[in-house]
């Protein structure tokens, strides 16, 4: 998962600088990766998700991303063990 999370990082063209603090920066992954997976809970598929976060202005690669942490890695965890385990792995990375 850490070099899933790697990959949305450097392929968003998000860096720690561009944040108050890594804090932040990893609370925003952290809560994208949540936000999805109370979606996936409330029935949402991947292909809805993907339109949504494309929607948003995320490219096809980054949305498939995160997806495959939510949907692959992290089935069957609940939305906000999946928004612990990006916010740790992001500060590990970061740090």
């Amino acid at each position: 998962m850490k070099q899933v999370l790697l990959t949305i990082v450097l392929a968003l063209g998000l860096s720690p600088p561009a944040y108050a603090n890594i804090l932040d920066f990893c609370k925003a992954l952290s809560d994208v990766s949540m936000t999805v997976a109370k979606g996936r809970d409330m029935g949402v598929t991947p292909y809805q998700a993907a339109d949504i976060l494309t929607d948003q202005g995320l490219e096809e690669s980054i949305a498939a991303e995160i997806l495959n942490i939510v949907y692959i890695h992290g089935e069957g965890l609940e939305p906000e063990l999946i928004g612990k385990v990006v916010f740790s792995s992001c500060l590990q990375q970061t740090t």
